[in-house]
């Protein structure tokens, strides 16, 4: 691995992490002063966001240590591993939602709040999410990298959920508290089938299925 790759690699995985950490800050002292169930379970997402963001920091550290006698071929195939931890956590994120979408309306226990700190704060991680998501997908490509590409696919879940979770404050301020649970029971579909998409193109990899087709006309360019 190049010394530039290794680079861009470590700085997006720590930037990532510092911005999860950022939201998990704002999201919960928002939650704490309005009560919103949308917006604890947008500051629950991000502390998830945080925890496996610095599993993938370390991974990445791992991943791009250049190679020894034990590995002559560098340390890359680490990373796909790092992809699917992220998988993992899509999963959870994706369950975890569903089941308190599903509580929600068994219960009728919905929070309803009108405080502009709540839009302000879910408006603003779905625009910051967009721009990391914008940001990992591009060095993910550059740089052929499985985690950071996972990675920028997981920002796009929390777009979702973070546009869900606005219309839910946003429809239970107008009288109608049901749009909450029912918008991130949608999202948490869409949260569990990118997952999969994450773990079928890793599987690939670790089996050593045949590259994209524009790789390979690459390849065959070059040779």
């Amino acid at each position: 691995m190049s010394d530039d790759r290794r680079r861009v690699v470590r700085r997006v995985g720590l930037v990532v992490l510092a911005v999860n950490l950022a939201l998990v800050l704002a999201k919960g002292g928002v939650w704490g002063l309005t009560g919103s169930l949308a917006v604890g379970s947008e500051a629950v997402n991000s502390l998830a966001d945080s925890v496996y963001s610095l599993v993938i920091v370390a991974g990445l550290y791992l991943t791009t240590q250049p190679p020894d006698f034990e590995h002559p071929h560098g340390h890359e195939r680490i990373e796909p591993f790092v992809s699917l931890f992220v998988a993992l956590g899509i999963f959870a994120a994706g369950g975890a939602v569903l089941w308190q979408a599903g509580s929600a309306v068994l219960e009728e226990s919905v929070t309803v709040t009108r405080s502009p700190a709540a839009v302000a704060v879910l408006a603003g991680s779905a625009a910051v999410k967009y721009l990391l998501y914008r940001y990992c997908l591009r060095a993910g490509t550059e740089n052929r990298s499985p985690a950071l590409v996972a990675t920028a696919l997981d920002n796009r879940n929390d777009i979702l959920t973070a546009g869900a979770a606005l219309a839910g404050v946003l429809g239970a301020g107008l009288g109608y508290p049901v749009l909450d649970p029912l918008a991130a029971g949608v999202v948490a579909v869409g949260i569990l089938y990118t997952g999969v998409e994450v773990v079928r193109d890793n599987v690939d990899y670790l089996v050593g299925a045949a590259p994209p087709e524009d790789l390979r006309a690459e390849i065959v360019e070059r040779a």
